[in-house]
């Protein structure tokens, strides 16, 4: 009992950043000690949080081999959360005083359209970035049929067949033109690769399985067990969608392009990406974070990870946007213009598990999206007469 009275003084005397530094210590037992003077240590006297993938190894030999963790300074959201809150009261007001938001809806697929064509033109894949979203609307509708039925419960396997199948059907629709699509403007035509338009319909599948997931959330029970398939599955859909076949994972080894890091080997990543997809599913170990953060980890982890022998890049932006839209935050679009910046922060959250930038990425992409609805509500609110007005005419 005296060794046990001891033990119990000596922890309650012990501050909170030792033991947290005794811990991380113990976790990285195999590391050499300069990696724990130079990454480790510094990072947490530095930065104000740390938050770790796979934070309890089950084996001591997976401490070193599968744990990752990422470190980066505490953010004020108040402003952002402010603004949020503020779009939500007015969605709320104007639809109780009869405005049409079509506006909205239509504001958000131009979002899908640019993503696309950001996402694709950081990978190289240029595409025509002049013409009027209508004219793309009304043609895509006119091919292909990408809404979930309406007639029968959503199914997240069942749409996705859905969409592989119309993927297929543009494949052959287009195939005289090369997989282009050629879309008839005002005063000009527009050219569309149909990497463009799989990559829409594959940022689709992911905005309507987040909806879905947000209005499953409520009534998920954490008993019910483990939900990381799902994401694994989600993962293999949205890249088989971006390249219209089925797809999987690789199983050689992989390099990044001018890259200072190479991604794991083909005998380890899969563990890998699981002990990610528990990390993203389980609330107990990621659902404390502010989407933002735990979107830019995601993808950051996503990217070290490399499942894939191409499309991880693509695959993962749509994967981070997957958990925005999930907690109904505004969807980011990384610029085609900030290629530099943005591979930048991901080399140095990858190398030297600082995240910082990539964070501030996320968040001034989710503030400038807010800021954008805010200001398609203000003008739908100025320009249109709401329903109850436009029948109060009608009868005088």
């Amino acid at each position: 009992m005296k060794k046990h009275f001891k033990l119990d003084k000596a922890l309650y005397k012990t501050t909170q950043k030792q033991q947290e530094e005794s811990t991380i210590l113990r976790r990285f037992d195999a590391v050499d000690q300069y990696f724990y003077d130079t990454m480790i240590l510094k990072l947490i006297n530095e930065n104000d949080r740390h938050i770790f993938i796979n934070s309890k190894p089950k084996r001591k030999s997976e401490r070193e081999k599968f744990s990752n963790f990422y470190a980066y300074k505490e953010h004020d959201y108040s402003d952002l959360n402010a603004l949020l809150g503020a779009i939500t009261i007015k969605e709320e007001e104007m639809k109780a005083k009869g405005y049409n938001l079509e506006g909205v809806k239509s504001f958000n697929r131009n979002v899908w359209l640019d993503f696309s064509r950001e996402s694709n033109a950081i990978e190289g894949i240029i595409d025509d970035f002049s013409y009027d979203l209508l004219s793309f609307k009304v043609k895509l509708h006119e091919m292909i049929d990408t809404d979930p039925d309406k007639d029968k419960p959503f199914d997240k396997y069942e749409y996705y067949k859905k969409l592989m199948h119309q993927c297929e059907i543009l494949k052959e629709r287009n195939s005289k033109n090369n997989g282009i699509m050629i879309i008839e403007g005002k005063n000009k035509k527009h050219f569309l690769r149909e990497e463009t338009l799989r990559h829409f319909i594959a940022f689709k599948y992911a905005y309507k399985c987040a909806k879905y997931d947000r209005k499953m959330m409520g009534q998920a029970k954490e008993e019910e067990g483990d939900k990381s398939f799902e994401f694994v599955d989600l993962i293999l859909n949205i890249h088989s969608l971006i390249f219209g076949r089925e797809t999987l994972f690789r199983n050689i080894p992989i390099y990044v392009k001018s890259a200072e890091w190479a991604p794991p080997s083909e005998d380890v990543f899969l563990s890998q990406l699981e002990l990610l997809s528990k990390w993203v599913t389980d609330g107990k170990q990621s659902g404390n974070l502010n989407p933002i953060e735990k979107a830019a980890i995601t993808h950051a982890e996503f990217i070290r990870i490399h499942p894939f022998m191409d499309g991880n890049g693509r695959t993962g932006r749509i994967l981070s946007n997957y958990i925005l839209i999930r907690d109904e935050m505004p969807t980011v679009s990384i610029g085609y213009k900030k290629t530099k910046e943005y591979f930048n922060a991901i080399d140095k959250a990858v190398t030297t598990h600082n995240i910082d930038d990539l964070i501030d990425i996320y968040y001034e992409g989710v503030k400038s999206g807010a800021e954008k609805i805010m200001t398609n509500l203000e003008h739908i609110e100025k320009e249109q007469k709401p329903k109850k007005i436009l029948e109060k005419e009608r009868v005088n």
